[in-house]
């Protein structure tokens, strides 16, 4: 679905009261889906965050010392062949997670539900379930109108100051959420992200990674681990402050977000000398807020 108006047609239609309730519902998800990404759908977060779980396993235990013992080698080798069979499932599912292909696919039971309850005699009512799913494609492109200028191109100067109005209404009405800071010291601190590094006791490479709170990610990483998991360092700081710091020490990097800097001293300076110098970097050419929770100058 690469033009979101090839949908639109499936929302314009007339709803009984006892089915507004579904609509909304489903409006603020699509438009929600069509602000946040695939991470609005169930289930995306949770494998997302079993596939890095499973990926931070391998690296260890592929990183830990090899075991003498001949039958500790096979475990390791069967535990390290299992690891990496459910990583490729989890990837496979991580692919299925498609806004648009779900959009898409909602709108077509909408429109089927819609029509078939508009013959005479009707074969079935339009149900909660088919309001939610008009709802949803409202909602997302809605969505899409309000972030593609391109899209927008095509409507009419008081088109466009209608659409405006409306989605101000529906903000009021708490139908569409409005907008979330996303840059600056206007994200609220419970949403705000920390870059850590992360050690493993008895292996020399380590994490660099981005969480809403290292030391659960942590505790989630330690079952299963080789070694004791710790949260050697940490400060607050976006995602793109993480792949940042990724392509600083790239040559360095062993696997995902796993590096090995035993060769240029203690991996904790290594690290916050690097974030230190792409602060002042990032400050001087007015991109601070993209990196860290501050405001441009």
């Amino acid at each position: 679905m690469k033009d979101p108006r090839t949908t639109i047609a499936v929302l314009n239609i007339d709803l009984e009261d006892d089915l507004l309730g579904s609509y909304w519902i489903g409006y603020r998800k699509g438009y929600l889906l069509s602000v946040e990404g695939p991470a609005e759908l169930d289930g995306y977060d949770e494998t997302a965050s079993d596939l890095e779980r499973l990926e931070d396993l391998l690296v260890l235990l592929q990183a830990r010392e090899t075991p003498r013992k001949r039958r500790d080698l096979k475990d390791r080798e069967k535990r390290i062949q299992q690891l990496s069979e459910d990583m490729a499932a989890h990837q496979a599912k991580l692919k299925n997670f498609d806004p648009e292909a779900y959009v898409y696919d909602k709108s077509l039971k909408a429109s089927d539900a819609w029509l078939k309850s508009r013959r005479y005699p009707a074969s079935q009512p339009f149900t909660p379930q088919a309001a939610y799913a008009a709802g949803l494609v409202n909602g997302w492109v809605r969505a899409e109108y309000e972030q593609t200028p391109e899209i927008l191109g095509q409507l009419t100067t008081q088109q466009k100051r209608t659409a405006a109005t409306q989605t101000r209404e529906l903000q009021k009405q708490g139908r569409v959420p409005r907008p979330r800071p996303t840059r600056g010291s206007s994200v609220p601190k419970e949403r705000r992200t920390f870059v850590y590094l992360m050690a493993c006791e008895g292996v020399e490479p380590v994490k660099i990674g981005v969480a809403l709170s290292p030391r659960q990610r942590a505790l989630a990483l330690q079952t299963g681990s080789p070694g004791k998991i710790a949260v050697v360092w940490q400060q607050e700081g976006t995602r793109a402050l993480e792949n940042a710091i990724h392509r600083e020490l790239d040559e360095y990097r062993v696997r995902g977000e796993w590096f090995d800097l035993t060769s240029l001293g203690d991996p904790v300076e290594v690290v916050r000398k690097t974030a230190k110098r792409l602060e002042a970097q990032f400050r001087k050419a007015g991109h601070l807020s993209q990196y860290f929770y501050e405001d441009d100058e």
